[in-house]
């Protein structure tokens, strides 16, 4: 099964388009979604975390509107830096530069950075954490190129139900629609 959200926003165009599609969407990216224990000092709480592509994050999800210009930066280039939901952050006590393990379900322990702390205005991802693809890969142990779903930025999100039909067709795999 391969998870897609479709969303219609104004954004750079990516040269490159899906074969099959045409030309329907602004930009698409691969994410890997998995849990992990995140932990402080005595607390700790289960968490959503998401694995993306830090470069291309940035833009497309526009975290310059939700961090400084220094976060963002850093988390383009530092490995083990982590980005806190609001609440998550609040429920843990979390602070920006806190040093916080993630425990992955195997019980491996990775220790983080935390980069920043988003409102995002929306209750689920200010639940989740964001670090690097990478990171994300080795806590959940899987190979480097795997990836649980892609999001797609649609030019118009009324096309949603027949892209997801032709990626259907085209994956063989059942396919999810996020709004």
């Amino acid at each position: 099964m391969y998870v897609f959200f479709f969303q219609a926003e104004d954004g750079i165009r990516d040269l490159v388009r899906s074969r099959g599609l045409g030309d329907v969407y602004k930009r698409q990216l691969p994410y890997l979604s998995t849990n992990a224990i995140a932990s402080i000092g005595f607390n700790s709480k289960f968490v959503r975390l998401k694995g993306v592509i830090p470069k291309k994050e940035i833009v497309v999800d526009n975290l310059s509107n939700y961090l400084s210009k220094i976060s963002v930066k850093k988390f383009g280039s530092i490995s083990n830096g982590i980005l806190f939901g609001k609440d998550v952050a609040s429920s843990l006590n979390i602070k920006l530069g806190s040093n916080v393990k993630l425990i992955s379900v195997s019980g491996e322990i990775y220790h983080c950075v935390v980069l920043g702390i988003i409102d995002w205005k929306d209750f689920d991802k200010n639940n989740e954490l964001i670090c690097s693809m990478t990171l994300a890969q080795k806590i959940d142990s899987v190979a480097p190129d795997e990836a649980t779903g892609i999001e797609i930025k649609l030019k118009d999100v009324t096309s949603k139900n027949d892209i997801a039909s032709k990626l259907q067709k085209m994956t063989l795999k059942k396919v999810i629609i996020f709004n």
